[in-house]
């Protein structure tokens, strides 16, 4: 959705209101993540004393599987975005650490915005519970739901001498 903010770059004390959702479904071939219900986000640009300001909202549900168990884990974040809004005349759309910078069409890819800033919600590591337990590397079983039969006194091939090294010093 692009936002056109000539309007408010123009009028002293204006304002600009927008809401609406943003597919943020070419997400998921980057990320192990799925967005059932995409970004839900409302943003407000006001014009004080020739300085523009934005303000953004964004809800967003998210469904991933579990970093160590593979489960199914739904998710939601929510955020606030403030900043103020350039134009740059050289370059496109840039998330400064000063401001949000658009170029000289006075057009918002709000798209694109609520897009990048979501990335940077999103959890890095998704898990079911804190105290996931995960699967066995030997046969798999999930460890939440109880022990396996594996046998916990084998040793890797590849530290075997090392376990008769640290043997041999008892």
């Amino acid at each position: 959705m692009l936002i056109n903010l000539t309007k408010v770059f123009k009028e002293p004390e204006s304002t600009l209101e927008e809401s609406g959702v943003v597919d943020v479904g070419a997400l998921s071939e980057d990320m192990a993540m799925t967005f059932p219900s995409g970004a839900r986000f409302s943003v407000k640009f006001k014009n004080l004393m020739d300085c523009v300001t934005l303000s953004l909202k964004c809800e967003c549900e998210y469904v991933s599987e579990c970093a160590r168990c593979l489960r199914e884990v739904r998710g939601a974040v929510s955020f606030d975005f403030e900043s103020m809004v350039k134009v740059d005349d050289e370059g496109e759309f840039l998330l400064d650490a000063d401001a949000v910078v658009i170029d000289s069409s006075n057009r918002l890819d709000v798209d694109e915005l609520v897009s990048g800033l979501l990335v940077m919600q999103l959890p890095m590591k998704v898990l079911c519970r804190e105290d996931c337990k995960g699967l066995c590397p030997k046969c798999g079983a999930d460890l939440n739901e109880g022990e396996c039969a594996c046998d916990k006194n084998e040793v890797d091939p590849r530290l075997l001498k090392l376990k008769k090294l640290l043997d041999n010093d008892k």
